[in-house]
């Protein structure tokens, strides 16, 4: 394909068992506008798809995508869009392998009240257990959609490789790079922007986030939010995580290197590193907010840290800062941080030592974190 503009338009629907093998042929020379939520397949719903050897867009030739939908209403109108499969909130799974994504993905920045954006996959209820294994996304994944203090309906969610995932089963990430440069509003990550199901599991393994992420409210270097059971080893984030709140002010945002917070479930982090420097310019005062070397912020459910290593700074203007987690809601959500290496300086509005994780009004003791 060359030289060919899509509109609202995707390249047919995915049936149940259906399986695509690009045998490493490369699509590109292509661009995709729409209106609504798009991506280069549909699925059928409840289906098990497979896509692998595949590669859309080049260095020299990144396919261009561009969200221009109207915004209707303040009413929770959704969009998803990923260049690959755009809305499957109706339910579909997926095995993704050895696909590479070259893109420059862009939203409008009055698009809709609610976006899901990611490089591969827009939002995604999962019907039964999914991998994405040996893939990369590269190039731009840019949503700058407005965000308004204290609105609960301006919500987005962008993701180098998937904006949203639901449904109750095992997702797996494992040999996977990100190298896009991620832009959005609210809810950024390097992988995924939020996993946002208590009954799900999510386990990433030897992946690497290289993209700078830079966000208004909330971004981790992998994970902006975890609800389900998550268990992150051997992955590395090297790209500089920020997040700007300029004007705003929004309780309970997290910026972590890897993860930015834990809203629920249970987040196992070990033998995993962050070499991305960690920033909340502006947070306005907010409450229960705050950056960390490797997680944000845990509001709820469990986290546990192991054989961690930061060695960039960790900064902060007006909202806590630490080297590992930045702030607990209740010291027994934080069950372990253990054997674990800081490198860098923190700087914030009641910074912790290295022997501390700030809590509500108290710090509580770790283990062995190391300056």
């Amino acid at each position: 394909m060359g030289g060919n503009t899509l509109k609202n338009a995707d390249f047919g629907t995915l049936l149940n068992g259906m399986a695509i093998d690009g045998a490493g042929f490369t699509i590109k020379n292509f661009v995709v506008e729409s209106t609504h939520s798009f991506g280069l397949f549909t699925v059928a719903t409840n289906a098990h798809i497979t896509i692998k050897n595949l590669n859309i867009g080049s260095s020299e030739t990144p396919v261009m995508g561009t969200l221009n939908a109207t915004k209707v209403s303040e009413s929770a109108e959704r969009t998803s869009t990923g260049l690959l499969i755009g809305n499957g909130a109706a339910g579909f799974s997926f095995d993704i392998e050895n696909v590479h994504v070259c893109t420059v993905l862009k939203a409008s920045p009055e698009t809709t009240n609610q976006l899901y954006f990611g490089g591969l996959i827009g939002n995604v209820k999962m019907t039964a257990n999914s991998t994405i294994k040996n893939c990369s996304v590269s190039g731009m994944v840019q949503n700058t959609m407005a965000v308004k203090s204290g609105s609960a309906n301006i919500i987005t969610y962008t993701g180098g490789f998937v904006g949203n995932v639901t449904g109750a089963k095992k997702l797996t990430i494992v040999n996977c790079v990100n190298n896009a440069e991620l832009k959005g509003g609210r809810h950024v990550g390097g992988l995924i922007s939020t996993m946002n199901e208590a009954n799900a599991t999510l386990e990433i393994s030897n992946c690497v986030n290289n993209g700078s992420i830079t966000s208004v409210l909330g971004a981790g270097g992998l994970i902006y939010y975890n609800k389900a059971k998550t268990v992150i080893q051997n992955c590395v984030n090297t790209g500089t995580v920020t997040m700007d709140s300029s004007g705003l002010k929004q309780n309970t945002i997290g910026c972590g290197g890897l993860v930015g917070g834990v809203i629920g479930g249970t987040l196992t982090v070990d033998k995993s590193m962050n070499a991305g420097a960690v920033v909340i310019a502006n947070g306005e005062n907010a409450t229960a907010s705050a950056s960390g070397g490797i997680i944000g912020i845990v509001n709820a459910g469990k986290a546990n840290v192991t054989n961690g290593v930061v060695v960039v700074d960790v900064a902060s203007t007006n909202v806590p800062a630490s080297q590992v987690v930045g702030w607990v809601k209740d010291a027994s959500y934080l069950e372990k941080v253990e054997s674990c290496i800081y490198l860098g300086a923190v700087t914030g509005n009641d910074t912790v030592t290295a022997d501390d994780v700030r809590t509500e009004g108290e710090a509580v003791a770790t283990d062995n974190v190391k300056m």
